[in-house]
């Protein structure tokens, strides 16, 4: 457990810094900087803000959550974990978060919660996400749908400046929050910095501190995506394997989830286990069956079905009014992580997408 606290730490660290950066200087994502009006907003509600770490006294009368008034928080380390568990008092290291509230009545609603409550008799599937989201009483199913994708997509686009890769992109990593009317990332334990930062030593009695060399903090060999429902086929990260790209098929998994109604865990892990039991046999990370990963195999399947509920024709209008939004899917859900589109090259396909829809762009 301290190595997953340690892991999320820096990299929330690097998210702030990257933040700051972006407030004081503007977007130093160009087409971010180049295509919206406010970029600095656009980029600073990816995540919750980090508000550092801070220790409780052992007393176990209370969290470091309570640190700041309405926030958030996550406790690591190995020994307080293991005195929590056998009911000892010992001081814990809590990381603090900005609070973040949804539009319903409960203050912590993830996507994957929304998913799953029960339809308040809204007029399609997404409603409880709708209202999560605080989004405008009028908006329909598609209006619900593109709020989520560009909120997602965008979310990778930011931490992949960073050089992150989160590797546990799913529903139940996806924050609603009402104000901004879009999801956050959260949950960085299993991710990866793939930028090295140096391994500081003992101090010197100076005060100095040596550096041991450099590590990538996360980039561990053999370390796989804890919602495998959602992974990637490399299952792995590596540096010679367009490593964010990983991210980006997780995405598309989450987005055909929520197109086609694939709403609880179940039909949504079924989704993805359905496209690797194609790849049975194949071990090797460079070894990819495609057939196993072809969405319109998959689509013409479903539309051969005798029976298709109002949902997935309600899907299939959403796409005939996205032209080129299948095509995007596609790039998104590709098997080989070298020909996978990367985050960036998806938003900007997205806004070509809704920029022919609105009739803003020619095809």
């Amino acid at each position: 457990m301290h190595r997953y606290f340690e892991v999320e730490k820096h990299c929330f660290q690097k998210l702030e810094e990257f933040k700051l950066q972006n407030q004081m200087y503007g977007s130093s994502i160009p087409y971010i900087r180049n295509n919206y009006r406010n970029p600095t907003n656009n980029n600073v509600v990816v995540s919750a803000a980090y508000f550092g770490t801070f220790g409780d006294d052992g007393s176990g009368s209370g969290s470091g959550a309570a640190v700041l008034n309405g926030g958030m928080g996550d406790f690591g380390g190995e020994d307080s974990a293991a005195a929590a568990i056998n009911g000892e008092n010992r001081p814990r290291e809590w990381m603090a978060f900005e609070y973040v509230g949804s539009g319903m009545d409960e203050a912590f609603v993830t996507l994957s919660d929304a998913m799953q409550m029960e339809n308040w008799n809204g007029s399609h599937h997404l409603s409880n996400i709708q209202r999560a989201l605080n989004l405008p009483e009028e908006y329909e199913f598609g209006d619900v749908l593109d709020a989520v994708f560009r909120s997602i997509l965008e979310n990778l686009v930011f931490v992949h400046a960073c050089n992150l890769v989160h590797r546990n992109v799913s529903p139940s990593n996806l924050l609603c929050d009402g104000q901004s009317q879009r999801l956050r990332l959260q949950n960085f334990s299993g991710a990866a910095d793939l930028d090295p930062s140096p391994i500081p030593g003992r101090p010197n009695d100076d005060g100095t501190v040596p550096t041991l060399g450099t590590q990538r903090v996360g980039l561990t060999a053999n370390i796989a995506s804890f919602s495998p429902a959602y992974a990637a086929p490399e299952k792995y990260v590596r540096l010679d394997n367009n490593p964010l790209a990983f991210d980006v098929f997780s995405a598309s998994m989450v987005m055909c989830q929520l197109l086609f109604k694939l709403i609880d865990d179940e039909t949504g892990a079924g989704f993805a286990i359905e496209r690797r039991e194609a790849n049975d046999g194949e071990d090797e990370e460079e070894v990819v069956d495609t057939s196993g990963y072809d969405l319109d195999l998959w689509l013409e399947r479903e539309l051969r079905a005798e029976f298709q509920s109002s949902s997935f024709r309600d899907a299939l209008n959403y796409l005939g009014e996205r032209r080129g939004l299948w095509r995007l899917l596609k790039k998104m859900f590709e098997p080989n992580p070298k020909n996978r589109f990367s985050s960036l090259d998806a938003l900007k396909e997205l806004d070509e997408v809704m920029g022919l829809k609105k009739g803003e762009r020619e095809w």
